[in-house]
């Protein structure tokens, strides 16, 4: 039998990690090119010749078994033949520094002269099946270098949950590394944190920074000698622990180890040219291969124990090549020069204990007498690598750059702002996203942000300025802010931010900060102007014919990558829009520039390789509207999307090949907008034998072949209606299950039921004639944001609603303009800001298309929110008054929501008069549909929510009596006289507190409790200009106490609570302190 060494199933998941992998990574874009030209090949190949989109998916449904057989031969003959494998690997470079020659003048003219690449970095550039063998070896071989390597490095760490106790893959998890950011983060803030409690125990600290020069590129690993045996130790004792073992693990070890050697062969000879390794059996490491980083890790595990027992500071960390150093009470050198306090520094804690030599004392053997301290004082500063590490390893090519040695000492007695301004500079840059933008603010502030001045003087002096220089982290989150911004608002120019990023990215800045080139692009495909997209496209072609190096051809070789570079970024933003209108191109353009951009824009679409955030519709990029080269997919026209008849049903193909996890609030949203989009007048999906919606839950274990042929006929009964508005979440969660892990083992019915109910759980109960949905959240609690308290803060969003705002929605013209953004964006930052668990809009205040913008501030911020969504008029005719409810919880290590929407049981008499009268169709109107209301359990307490003209409904008052803690109520309403009749009557009838959210103009928001007249209301509020929050505390707690007692203890009481009225149900409160089920007495 053919020797296969590995199961289909494991090279699928290698193949999903490497894709998760860089479809998140932002340094590499064009690895997500070479990735999407691969699943081309491999997949779609067959699609090439189709001249409809209806052909082209019927090719792509490719089954579970055929997709997973053609990776599995793909690689495989790849490790058959991988002896072969020079030709087929080489090296791509970019530039690293320039000839930063600072001109006699300061000037903004950035196109002055040539651009001189004085560095590159050199990546390793080969097929994706090797990428996949990469991401196999560490699987089944680097998670023991892994494994080995001690806490103090923190970068290229593995994530936990990636193998079983056999040794096996996680197959449930998506994830290779942990997030660098979060390992940066804890590298640098635990470094600070350490620093700042020595200072407050009276204690002097010292802070050294250091970093090794061409890391990867000067380590030289011994496989034979250092890593393959260490690796099969380790394994081999896994074998004595283990009860499962994979009995063909030795074999898969071997073929990888052989495998990974090969790569290093090829790789040593073409970076010869650049970094060339003498010794026959040592290699550097391949930047851009995953295994370099566990191997860069095991590499300094040596030098990580002698820091820790020779030094010994307070603190040590190594981020792969940066290193943090803090001591406590270093001996007082002040009598010192600068120059000389660095170098006694240095001597004291590195030289003197072995771990620092002076780099000629080494590399000059004859001056073993020579005197060390003076010698080595002399040549530190003489050369700019001085030091290099010295230790059993050949550590002696890794030299230490001097320029970036730095020493902060600071004195316990003596100011502590360095420490303090550094930590307030770091929150204040992570406050900078964790709010929404300030769109006038990110404007004014861009060119102080994009650029850093430095002064030799006062800086009040013009004279003073000594520098100007661009700000890659400034421009960056400039861009990261516009393009947010812009996603939810309308597509209005904004000339001024325009002219500033086309000013900016020009010359040698453009060049400097290639790697922003697919954020600038995304940001004019996003605006529609492709008339801008072009003039950016120019002024970075015109700065790579600039690049100089040593040599033409090196320069040649320079431009062509970053040519292909500038390709990728565009097609990456025109995956979004293929069709935008690109005019005035010259014949060049067109033909070597964008004919070929338009080829990769499709690639990376169809393998889901862009930016899902910033898709209109979350989770459309897995239906087969993704074929469809004529449909854009920012565009915020929901019924865009679904006239013509257009093919929204879910693909299994685009599922199983999906980078990234889609979590639920995302495919919940999906499947309102899909709902709400095709309902027709009998209140049924329309197109019901092409509904993906509709299913047989058995498909699960049949299988995914045919998922979209599945149709449950139980759904519609002779004439029985199927309540799809109703049944949106757990439909939602059905496909959000099949999105999710249909390419994994465990993907089986009894999985998902059990699933479903560690999210939440659904129960119908009848109250009188009225459907109450009884939602119970059983999502976990996120630490930051959450406290076990039962009280909740609860923000009243004091804001006025415009006629003008409602009828032009009726009309499909929203609007989404930046001032009605930034006015929602301000009132959503200050609930975050104080902390509220829950913010209320009225009724009518949000356009429906942002259910996207609310969606994602709820699950980010943990934030649970109750609007009104403006009038939403589908492509039948059929309007909608929607109040939705969206609620946080958290699910493993995401955070999602729960986004519910509940239809209008009662439109107000003017509502239906203006409606009416331009030929609207009313839902109550066209079919005699159940009055339904949600009965929410979340994060301990019990509330209900009624959409403005259902509070005249006295029946539907009474529901839930005893039951709820609190009721909010989201208005749009004149008559504020009778309303807070029925609030004063309701608060003490129900006994609970009253969240009432009108239009500003009308007033009469508030917060009331069940207590007397004078005491009742804790805000009320009414007008004002600007729109602002409000927050107030409901005191749940004591309100459940209190209900809990009989009469005449609650007459006995100080509190400021009016008893229960009769027929209180006290069973109900104990069921509410208990957290448990409620019941229901069905009539």
């Amino acid at each position: 039998m053919e020797q296969q060494w590995f199961e289909k199933e494991e090279i699928f998941l290698a193949y999903k990690k490497l894709k998760h992998y860089y479809y998140y990574d932002n340094t590499n874009i064009l690895m997500r090119k070479k990735i999407a030209e691969f699943e081309e090949e491999v997949f779609f190949e067959s699609n090439k010749n189709v001249e409809t989109v209806q052909e082209s998916v019927e090719i792509i449904k490719l089954s579970k078994q055929e997709l997973f057989t053609r990776l599995h031969t793909r690689v495989v003959n790849c490790l058959k033949s991988i002896e072969f494998s020079e030709s087929k690997i080489s090296i791509v470079s970019f530039p690293k520094s320039f000839d930063d020659k600072k001109p006699d003048i300061i000037t903004n003219d950035i196109n002055l002269s040539d651009i001189k690449v004085k560095r590159e970095t050199h990546f390793i550039d080969m097929d994706i099946e090797f990428h996949i063998i990469g991401v196999l070896w560490i699987m089944y071989c680097g998670r023991f270098l892994d494994e080995s390597v001690n806490t103090y490095s923190y970068a290229n760490r593995l994530d936990t949950n990636l193998f079983f106790e056999n040794g096996c893959g996680n197959k449930e998890s998506l994830k290779l590394f942990k997030p660098y950011f979060i390992q940066y983060q804890e590298w640098r803030d635990t470094a600070i944190d350490v620093a700042e409690s020595c200072l407050d125990s009276n204690h002097d600290i010292t802070m050294v920074s250091l970093d090794i020069k061409n890391y990867f590129h000067s380590v030289r690993i011994n496989f034979e000698e250092h890593i393959f045996p260490f690796i099969k130790k380790c394994d081999e004792n896994l074998d004595c622990k283990s009860k499962n073992t994979d009995c063909n693990r030795k074999e898969k070890r071997e073929k990888l180890n052989e495998a990974l050697k090969h790569i290093f062969i090829a790789y040593k000879k073409n970076i010869k040219q650049f970094v060339d390794v003498k010794e026959e059996d040592l290699y550097s490491l391949p930047i851009g291969f995953l295994p370099s980083g566990i191997l860069a890790n095991f590499y300094l595990n040596e030098l990580d124990k002698a820091v820790i027992e020779k030094v010994n500071p307070l603190f040590y960390g190594r981020y792969v090549d940066d290193l943090i150093f803090v001591f406590k009470d270093v001996n007082n050198i002040d009598q010192c020069n600068e120059i000389s306090k660095k170098k006694i520094i240095i001597e004291k804690l590195f030289e003197r204990k072995g771990i620092l030599k002076e780099k000629s004392i080494i590399q000059d053997k004859t001056k073993q007498n020579h005197d060390c301290k003076e010698g080595i004082f002399e040549y530190f500063f003489l050369n700019q690598s001085i030091n290099c590490f010295s230790k059993e390893k050949d550590y002696s090519k890794l030299e230490i750059q001097e320029a970036k040695v730095v020493i902060h000492s600071i004195n316990y007695k003596g100011s502590k702002a360095l420490i303090k301004i550094f930590k307030k500079k770091i929150e204040e840059q992570r406050s900078e996203f964790r709010f929404l933008p300030d769109e006038d603010q990110i404007s004014e502030k861009f060119d102080e942000e994009a650029f850093d001045i430095k002064y030799n003087d006062s800086i009040n002096k013009f004279r003073s300025i000594s520098d100007f220089a661009e700000n890659k982290y400034g421009a960056s989150k400039f861009l990261a802010k516009k393009i947010f911004a812009k996603s939810f608002g309308s597509k209005d120019d904004d000339k001024y931010s325009d002219d500033q990023i086309l000013s900016f990215f020009q010359g040698e800045i453009a060049i400097k900060l290639y790697t922003l080139w697919e954020k600038v692009a995304i940001y004019f495909v996003i605006s529609n102007r492709g008339d801008l997209l072009i003039k950016f496209t120019r002024n970075v072609l015109g700065a790579i014919k600039k690049i100089e190096k040593e040599d033409s051809e090196n320069s040649e070789r320079l431009q062509n990558t970053l040519k292909n570079n500038l390709k990728t970024a565009l097609a990456s933003a025109l995956a979004f829009n293929p069709k935008l209108k690109l005019e005035y191109l010259s014949l060049d353009e067109k033909e070597y520039i964008f004919d070929e951009v338009n080829i990769t824009a499709l690639k990376l679409r169809k393998s889901n390789l862009l930016r899902h955030n910033l898709l209109s519709i979350p989770t459309i990029n897995v239906t087969n509207l993704l074929f469809d080269e004529n449909i854009c997919l920012i565009n915020n026209d929901f019924n865009y999307y679904f006239i013509d008849n257009k093919d929204i049903s879910i693909n299994p193909t685009l599922c199983l090949l999906l980078p990234y996890y889609i979590q639920f609030h995302e495919v919940n949203i999906f499947r309102i907008i899909n709902v709400v989009s095709k309902l027709n007048i009998n209140l049924q999906m329309g197109d019901e034998t092409t509904d993906t919606f509709k299913f047989n839950k058995s498909v699960l274990v049949e299988g995914i072949n045919n998922v979209s042929e599945k149709v449950d006929e139980k759904n519609v009964n002779e004439g029985e209606v199927r309540d799809v508005i109703n049944s949106i979440p757990k439909d939602s969660f059905f496909w959000y299950y099949f999105i999710n892990y249909c390419w994994k083992g465990s993907f089986k019915e009894e999985n998902y039921k059990e699933l479903e109910e560690s999210f939440f759980i659904i129960n119908e109960e009848d109250q009188n004639g009225v459907r109450i949905n009884y939602i119970d959240i059983k999502g976990g609690n996120v630490d930051e944001f959450f406290d076990e308290k039962v009280d909740k803060k609860v923000a009243i969003a004091n804001i006025k609603v415009h006629d003008v705002d409602m009828m032009n929605s009726v009309f499909n013209r929203p609007n989404v303009r930046k001032e009605r953004r930034q006015s929602l964006f301000n009132l959503i930052n200050e609930a975050d800001k104080n902390r509220a668990d829950l913010i209320v809009f009225p009724e009518c205040s949000v356009p429906y298309s942002w259910i996207r913008l609310l969606g994602e501030r709820s699950h980010k911020r943990y934030l649970a929110i109750v609007a009104g969504l403006e009038h939403w008029v589908n492509s039948k005719g059929i309007v909608f008054n929607f109040l939705v409810t969206i609620l946080p919880f958290r699910f493993g290590d995401y955070t999602t929501s729960l986004v519910r929407i509940r239809l209008k049981n009662h439109y107000s008499h003017f509502e239906r008069h203006q409606l009416t009268g331009y030929r609207l169709l009313i839902p109550n109107d066209i079919m005699d549909v159940k009055p339904s209301y949600d009965l929410f359990h979340f994060r301990n307490v019990y509330f209900s929510v009624y959409n403005c003209f259902e509070l005249a409904d006295i029946n539907h008052r009474s529901l839930f009596k005893g039951k709820v803690d609190f009721i909010v109520a989201s208005e749009y309403n004149k008559d504020t006289k009778y309303f807070s009749d029925v609030v004063g009557s309701w608060v003490r009838d129900i006994h609970t507190y009253f969240v009432q959210v009108n239009s500003s103009d009308f007033g009469d928001s508030r917060i009331s409790q069940p207590s007397k007249s004078d005491f009742m209301n804790t805000i009320h509020v009414k007008g004002g200009e600007n729109s602002v929050t409000l927050v107030g505390t409901l005191k749940i707690r004591k309100l459940r106490d209190f209900q809990l007692k009989e009469y005449h203890l609650q007459k006995e009481c100080t509190t400021l609570l009016k008893p229960t009225p009769p027929d209180f149900n006290r069973k109900d409160v104990e069921t509410r302190i208990q957290n448990g089920k409620l019941k229901f007495n069905k009539k």
